[in-house]
């Protein structure tokens, strides 16, 4: 979770840079890509760097950042290459969709990060909540060993067994499925 946090605040960094190396300087879009490949912490200027030989070597720009996302597997670089291409294609300020693109992400790792705290208790509980039985047979079996016994060679307990293991697999699944979604 941390490594793709990192991932992910470094793409903003990137994007930023990437902004500001077309915008305030002007720099053409092939020589903003090889600064960032060059001025950038790793995995970010490595990837770049992939783009930048790629463009080298003849592929041509969308190629080289679709190459890129795929290799990378994050969805917000799909934005990255989208713009890009929508850009070349027709035109218009590349420096501005950038800008709007690095606001986008920054929003988007924002409200990550707040529904992952938001549903911390949900999560919590959840644990809770699915640890509970099993902790209360084991401290009943320990205090009275024979407090189970008693009903041992009744013909329902097994049934009864498949039914309340069964239940309490639905709930921890419910519950697990309610406080982890994806954004």
């Amino acid at each position: 979770m941390q490594q793709q946090e990192e991932l992910v605040s470094v793409n903003q960094l990137a994007a930023t840079f990437f902004e500001q190396q077309l915008g305030a300087s002007g720099h053409p879009l092939a020589t903003a890509i090889s600064l960032v490949a060059k001025e950038m912490p790793d995995p970010v200027g490595s990837e770049f760097g992939l783009v930048a030989d790629e463009m080298t070597y003849g592929l041509d720009l969308n190629e080289a950042l679709g190459n890129m996302a795929v290799r990378a597997g994050q969805s917000d670089l799909g934005f990255l290459v989208v713009a890009v291409s929508v850009q070349a294609k027709t035109g218009g300020n590349l420096s501005e969709i950038l800008s709007n693109l690095s606001t986008m992400l920054r929003e988007r790792s924002r409200m990550r990060r707040k529904i992952h705290s938001l549903s911390a208790e949900g999560r919590f509980s959840a644990i809770a909540l699915s640890i509970i039985p099993l902790v209360l047979w084991g401290i009943i079996s320990a205090m009275n060993p024979g407090y189970y016994g008693d009903v041992s060679g009744h013909p329902y307990l097994t049934q009864a067994l498949y039914i309340g293991i069964a239940l309490w697999s639905v709930g921890a699944f419910v519950m697990y499925k309610m406080v982890n979604f994806k954004v």
